[in-house]
């Protein structure tokens, strides 16, 4: 993406370097032209717009319920300290898997909604144009495009959760956007007749780019996924469906949905 141009967004914010200490911060500058601008605001946009739905999706399957029935009062919480909280057995942990992998479905299939309207604003928006292209491949490199996004959402929120010490019930980045893509990929491609193997081609290279760039900087550890990364990933999917088959409907009696 061109980063020559006059600066659109030119200013300094306060970053906290280090999240154990929130003292510890650095004052970073912001220069981005106009089309790198537009872009930190959608990508932005994705990943807020993903949270959102993810909660949503939480309440609308029923957890918040699930959760006092099966583990007494408490929250559904993203993170859960390690030192403050007490164990949680083998199955509370596997159901909340579960949970998050519900929830994730939720989102996909709510932000499916906002994906299309990046599709066809492609087509009456110049600058949205000039991000995602013009010519053809629109509606997969806009679909590969937010997966990627997401991705580098996760890998941060994987290094803080680190940093802090704190336990999480999500998979490793690299598994949740895999199969993220595949439930994007099936809320939009009826009406938007998605090429599956183009996306495919765009998801794997941009990923693979993402993940050197970040690697590069101890931003994620992918140690535990080598050159048979994609068998591996395969393997965590298929145990979180496995899963799934036992979990999956632990809060029928209060969900607001239906799975098909």
């Amino acid at each position: 993406m061109n980063s020559s141009g006059k600066l659109e967004s030119h200013y300094s914010i306060p970053f906290i370097v280090d999240p154990i200490n929130f003292e510890a911060r650095r004052e970073w500058k912001i220069e981005l032209n106009a089309i790198r601008s537009f872009a930190a605001g959608v990508f932005s946009e994705i990943c807020s717009s993903f949270v959102i739905c993810h909660e949503v999706g939480h309440i609308a399957c029923g957890h918040i319920e699930g959760l006092k029935h099966f583990e007494g009062p408490g929250s559904l919480a993203e993170m859960a300290s390690m030192s403050g909280f007490k164990k949680k057995s083998k199955s509370n942990t596997e159901r909340r898997q579960v949970w998050e992998y519900d929830a994730d479905a939720v989102a996909c299939q709510l932000l499916s909604n906002y994906v299309s309207e990046l599709i066809d604003d492609v087509k009456v928006n110049k600058r949205t144009a000039e991000l995602f292209g013009s010519e053809e491949n629109i509606p997969e490199t806009v679909l590969a495009l937010t997966i990627v996004a997401l991705f580098a959402f996760f890998s941060y929120m994987r290094g803080v959760r680190y940093k802090l010490h704190f336990n999480s019930d999500h998979p490793h980045p690299i598994v949740r956007a895999c199969y993220i893509r595949n439930m994007l990929y099936t809320a939009t491609k009826e009406r938007w007749n998605i090429n599956s193997d183009i996306l495919m081609i765009l998801v794997d290279q941009w990923l693979d780019d993402l993940r050197d760039s970040l690697e590069h900087i101890d931003f994620l550890d992918d140690s535990a996924f080598g050159e048979d990364h994609m068998s591996l990933i395969d393997t965590h999917h298929d145990r979180l469906k496995s899963l799934r088959k036992v979990h999956g409907k632990s809060c029928d009696q209060w969900t607001w949905i239906s799975w098909s």
